[in-house]
């Protein structure tokens, strides 16, 4: 599959190694023409004509209408050579996997995790995430979005 995508990205994209794998998808490490580190996701050619291309594509969508700072960028999608993709920032550092398994065993359990999540997603729609200490103990987390237009 490297060898495919170095090929279908030639002049566009230098592809370096695929960095994960997920049902619907390769990520690759690439990048672009001014050199920067890239993460170029590739839907699996074989799901081309099946639901999980539209789940593909609703997540390309999605993905270009978030800007936050904690959310990596839509740079870049596509088609090239029936190959079906989109490119965001390359961010170092854990996945989300890997985040998830080091909380395991710890009071919170990956919550704040979760909850840090949520607040990026919903201050990248222009809204808040409200998080209080309840008297009975816990915590009372409520999501703020702006009303639809």
């Amino acid at each position: 599959m490297l060898a495919l995508v170095r090929q279908a990205f030639d002049g566009r994209y230098q592809v370096e190694s695929e960095i994960g794998r997920g049902g619907n998808a390769r990520i690759f490490l690439a990048r672009d023409p001014e050199g920067r580190q890239v993460a170029l996701k590739i839907l699996h050619p074989e799901l081309l004509v099946s639901v999980a291309a539209d789940r593909f594509l609703r997540e390309i969508k999605l993905a270009s209408r978030l800007s936050h700072p904690h959310i990596a960028r839509l740079l870049d999608s596509g088609e090239r050579d029936w190959l079906v993709y989109y490119v965001m920032d390359f961010m170092e550092g854990q996945t989300l996997r890997e985040r998830l398994d080091s909380s395991r065993g710890r009071q919170t359990g990956g919550s704040g995790l979760g909850l840090a999540i949520v607040k990026g997603l919903a201050e990248s729609q222009g809204g808040s995430l409200i998080i209080e200490n309840r008297a009975e103990g816990g915590l009372r987390a409520e999501i703020r979005l702006p009303a639809a237009a």
